[in-house]
Formats: C-alpha cells, sequence, structure tokens
C-alpha cells in the first residue's frame, strides 16, 4: 500500500510536470507569433537582459495583436499566455530556472528537434516542406482575395448608402408614432445618409433614452427601414446592378444589411446612448463598490479556478464596453470575456476540466465586480433596445442573458448574506 506521504510527492511531481508542459507551450505558442515581428518597431525586445525582462516587455506586443481582428471560439487571446508564463516562471523549480532558464529553453529546443527529426526519418521531410510552402501560399492568395473582396463590398455599400435613393414607406400601426414618421418622409425619395440626420432628430427617440424602453419605439422605426433596404437590395434595377454578385447569396445580403446596420447605429450613437449615469447605474456601481474586497470563494468560485492575473484579460474586454458603440460590438465585448475565462480554465485543466456554467458564471461575476462600472445597467438598457430581436437566437442572446443575469445576481447579493 503506497503512503500518504508518497501520494503526496507524486501529487506534487504531476502537477510540476503538467505547469512545466503547459509554461513550454506557451513559450512555443508565442515564438511561433513572434516569427515576423519587426524588431526595429520593438527596440525594447531587443535591449533586455533576462527572459523575465522579455516577457515583461513583450506586453505591448501581444496587446496590440489581441486587439487586432482574432477569434475567440477555441483561441486564448495571445497576451494571456504572457501573463501566465509571467507569473508562472518563478514557480519552475530551480533546475529550470537556473541560468536563465538554460534547461527549459534546451528541452523545448529539443523537442522541436525531435519533432522535426520524425518528419525527417519517415521519409517526408522533403514532402512536408512543399507542403507547407503551398499552403502558405494558398493561405496569403486566400488572404488577399478576400481582403479585395471585402474592400470592393465596402465600396459598393458606400455608393449605396450616400447616392442611391431609397423610398420610405414605414408601415403606420400605431398613433404615437405617425407623426414622427411624417418627419422622415420629407422627400418622396431619401439618401440613407439623409435617413440617419432625420432619424437623429426623432423626439421619440429622446424619449426612449430618458425612459429607457424595454421595447423601444425608436427601434422598430430603424428596423422597419432596413426592411426597406433588403427589399430594394432585391428588387431595385439599380441597386441589383450594384450588388449583382450577392443578389442570390443570403448570408451575403444579411452581411451587407448588418454593416449599413452598425454604420447607421455608429453615426447616431450619441443619440442613442446617454453617458450620464441614471440612477440605476449609481446603485449598481455602489454595490460593485460594496463588494471590491468580496473573496472569490464566497460567490461560488473553486479554489483551484483563482488566479485573478489571468482574469485581467477579461477584464480589458469587459471594459471596452464603454468604447464599442453598436449593440453587436458591445456585447461582443461581453462574449469575448467569457469565452476567455472559459478557454484559460479549459487550458489550465486540461483533459481533467468538467467545468460547466455554474463554474465559470461566478467568475463572470466577479469580474465584473471587479471592473466597478459606471454605466453598466445603461449600456444593458441600449443594448436590450436597439438589438434586433432576430439575432437573439445565436451567440448575442446567450451573452445578452449572461449580462442580465450578472446584473441581478450583483444587485441581489448581500455581503451580510454571504
Amino acid at each position: 500500500m503506497i503512503s500518504d506521504d508518497k501520494l503526496l510527492i507524486k501529487n506534487i511531481n504531476d502537477n510540476e510536470n503538467s505547469l512545466l508542459e503547459k509554461i513550454k507551450l506557451c513559450i512555443k505558442t508565442i515564438l511561433v507569433e513572434l516569427k515576423d515581428i519587426n524588431l526595429d518597431l520593438f527596440q525594447n525586445l531587443k535591449q533586455v537582459k533576462n527572459s523575465i525582462n522579455f516577457f515583461e516587455e513583450l506586453v505591448q506586443y501581444v496587446h496590440m495583436e489581441d486587439y487586432s481582428e482574432r477569434l475567440f471560439e477555441n483561441l486564448i487571446p495571445l497576451v494571456w499566455y504572457n501573463i501566465f508564463i509571467q507569473y508562472n516562471l518563478k514557480l519552475l523549480n530551480h533546475d529550470y530556472s537556473k541560468n536563465d532558464f538554460e534547461k527549459l529553453y534546451k528541452e523545448i529546443y529539443n523537442e522541436c528537434e525531435e519533432s522535426i527529426q520524425k518528419i525527417y526519418n519517415n521519409n517526408l521531410c522533403f514532402l512536408q516542406m512543399k507542403i507547407t510552402s503551398m499552403d502558405k501560399s494558398i493561405f496569403l492568395l486566400n488572404k488577399d482575395y478576400l481582403s479585395i473582396k471585402k474592400i470592393t463590398k465596402f465600396i459598393k455599400i458606400n455608393i449605396f448608402c450616400n447616392n442611391i435613393n431609397i423610398p420610405i414607406k414605414l408601415k403606420e400601426n400605431k398613433k404615437q408614432l405617425k407623426c414622427e414618421k411624417e418627419k422622415l418622409k420629407y422627400a418622396n425619395c431619401i439618401k440613407i445618409k439623409d435617413f440617419i440626420d432625420k432619424y437623429k432628430s426623432l423626439q421619440i427617440l429622446k424619449d426612449d433614452i430618458s425612459s429607457q424602453n424595454q421595447v423601444s419605439n425608436s427601434n422598430k422605426i430603424l428596423y422597419q427601414y432596413l426592411e426597406i433596404l433588403r427589399n430594394e437590395i432585391l428588387t431595385n434595377k439599380e441597386v441589383m446592378i450594384l450588388f449583382k454578385e450577392y443578389i442570390n447569396k443570403e448570408d451575403e445580403i444579411n452581411d451587407i444589411l448588418n454593416i449599413i446596420e452598425n454604420n447607421i447605429l455608429e453615426k447616431v450613437y450619441d443619440n442613442l446612448f446617454t453617458k450620464k449615469s441614471t440612477e440605476k447605474d449609481i446603485f449598481f456601481y455602489n454595490k460593485c463598490v460594496q463588494l471590491k474586497n468580496i473573496n472569490p470563494t464566497e460567490i461560488g468560485i473553486k479554489k483551484e479556478y483563482i488566479n485573478e492575473e489571468l482574469w485581467s484579460i477579461a477584464i480589458c474586454y469587459i471594459n471596452r464596453i464603454y468604447i464599442e458603440k453598436t449593440p453587436y460590438n458591445k456585447l461582443n465585448c461581453i462574449s469575448n470575456a467569457y469565452k476567455i475565462l472559459n478557454n484559460c480554465i479549459n487550458f489550465c485543466e486540461g483533459d481533467n476540466n468538467d467545468a460547466g456554467f455554474d463554474d465559470i458564471f461566478p467568475i463572470f461575476v466577479y469580474i465584473i465586480i471587479k471592473c466597478r462600472p459606471k454605466n453598466f445597467i445603461s449600456n444593458f438598457y441600449y443594448i436590450k433596445s436597439f438589438i434586433n430581436t432576430q439575432k437573439m437566437l445565436n451567440t448575442y442572446g446567450f451573452a445578452l442573458m449572461q449580462y442580465e443575469m450578472a446584473i441581478n445576481f450583483i444587485n441581489n447579493l448581500k455581503k451580510e448574506n454571504i
């Protein structure tokens, strides 16, 4: 029978080996991402004296990478890997940390060399090189092609918004909207840019903002107008010629309308969203301040998941909600923060991970408390009022549900009852 001491030593060794493998993976990932870096732009990286200093100076670069267009479904932000290394390098035993982590880097180098040797031994080296070269060429060509297509689409949308007249025929189902709609019908035909100017001036818009309506009347006007645009793209001869390569592709039409919708919402944002804190905002902010010293375990966070340094990236995305202007981009901040927490737990726990919603949600609540947001409730009402309800069945709907659940949880949380 194995003694408790031997079991404890075995568990410690297993944990050390697991940590070592994760650090190696983080370093490999970062080095792969750095392969194309221009060191002339990052002189600080050329002047580092040791490994710790290198990863400290690397933060500026990886932050730039993470705020570019990156996918979040299965990826962890690059800056997270960097923080993981900074936080955990000091936990490696002395054999690995001495001489500026010489043994660690030798093992990483040898592992990479072994991978290359395996390819060579299987007589696949030349073939692998050719395939890699072809894949890279195809990838670059495809990337350039998609970029050109994207630019072309934006140019056509710009022409559509600024030069083509669109007839306004909004349905008048409610008498209270009639006078407002009449203001929009000041001409028989109207350009999208003119619609935006008129939409900004609607009194009903100001009423919705001041009352924080759950169901926005001005929202209805906007989405009726977007349906008119969809019909024009499919039936107006002038517009059909402009968008001829997209006419029979539903996804492309939806993408065009999404771009136009976001464009309209960005331009009217200052009219839609008041930056002045409401009573509900102040109450929520004060509640977060009261809870600022709360222990993570007090709201149900498991001890093995606690790592506030690594949660800091998710906090960055929560804070970006105040920079973004459209409901969808704001919800993406919530969604990305949640995905980062989920991916980070998966990375740390590996095959032993069985974390679910009940494990991740308390962490999500905790980082919101730590943000102490000042207009969090106003942002929620803005999103709920101006998001297209037809898009609520996808990730936007799940993100909005998380947002609302977190608000209700924090509002009902009492320090004395924890």
